[in-house]
């Protein structure tokens, strides 16, 4: 603090002081201003053991700890014959490994259109995508790994770890 009024005194004489404190002192502001954070709100969580039954098809209770039980078995990679057909005739052939992924990228793209914005269905299995024609990150990563490993490509999913972005706003979550 000592050293601050030390500057601003020697630059109170001359003709561009008033102008040189002003930038010094915004500046200052600034680096002191830039510290500083607003609170982080406390938000209270709720274990999942603690949520209220609704009311599902048929007017049967669902818990949240039995949501679960009624996920179907369903192979998220799976191909049906149409896009095979489509892959055997157009990327298979290419024996290169590069010209081939460009070629299954070309067919993905001219096929499904990346929308995580819009997209009304969420994830979907490969199947799903393709038939839909729009996919969010995790449905265009399940197409796309599907078709490579079918056309002989090496492929596999990355865990990108991300934190989890939820807004609360009153009683919605």
């Amino acid at each position: 603090m000592r050293a601050m009024k030390n500057i601003l005194l020697f630059l109170s004489k001359g003709a561009a002081a008033a102008q040189i404190r002003l930038f010094v002192l915004a500046v200052c502001s600034v680096l002191i201003l830039g510290c500083a954070a607003p609170p982080k709100p406390h938000i209270d969580t709720v274990p999942v053991d603690r949520f209220q039954a609704y009311a599902g098809p048929e007017g049967r209770l669902i818990f949240p700890q039995s949501a679960d039980a009624d996920i179907p078995n369903v192979d998220i990679l799976a191909l049906d014959d149409d896009i095979k057909v489509l892959l055997d005739e157009s990327v298979i052939p290419i024996r290169n490994k590069k010209r081939r992924l460009n070629a299954l990228v070309e067919v993905l793209i001219g096929k499904v259109r990346f929308d995580a914005k819009n997209d009304r269905y969420g994830t979907k299995t490969a199947q799903e995508t393709y038939d839909t024609g729009t996919a969010n990150c995790l449905s265009f990563s399940n197409l796309f790994v599907a078709m490579a490993r079918y056309v002989g490509l090496s492929a596999q999913f990355q865990e990108v770890p991300t934190p989890p972005n939820w807004i609360r706003t009153g009683t919605v979550l």
